[in-house]
């Protein structure tokens, strides 16, 4: 795997590259399990025997208007938000079939032409 100072998003004949996240991506295993307290103040868990989730908050600084523009394609066109699946490289060049988790793209205008966006992403596996 070869490290690189981009990420990039494919699916099909659709690349978008972007500069690494700032600070690298904050990733989350999680079981399958629901959790709850009964009336007494026991603690339960229910197990749902589903395979667990892997998820990884990104979020990208000072992105020009280009870049911002062939991200908002993306999620909207090429993958629809959520519905499609994608390939997903990060820096350290390790793909990931991933997902956008949640329907935005959390979006800011810092200044004319740079923008800051973040998102969740749902991969298959827990990065190395």
């Amino acid at each position: 795997m070869a490290k690189s100072l981009n990420v990039t998003f494919v699916n099909g004949s659709t690349t978008v590259t972007l500069p690494g996240p700032i600070g690298g991506s904050a990733m989350s295993r999680i079981k399958a399990q629901a959790i709850g307290l009964s009336a007494g103040g026991t603690r339960f868990a229910y197990d749902k025997g589903a395979t667990d989730r892997f998820e990884a908050e990104l979020a990208f600084k000072n992105l020009s208007t280009d870049e911002k523009e062939d991200l908002d394609s993306f999620f909207d066109s090429d993958v629809d938000g959520v519905t499609t699946t994608f390939t997903y490289t990060d820096t350290n060049g390790q793909e990931y079939t991933a997902r956008f988790l949640e329907p935005e793209l959390r979006i800011t205008k810092v200044v004319f032409g740079i923008w800051d966006v973040s998102m969740k992403l749902e991969l298959s596996v827990m990065g190395k």
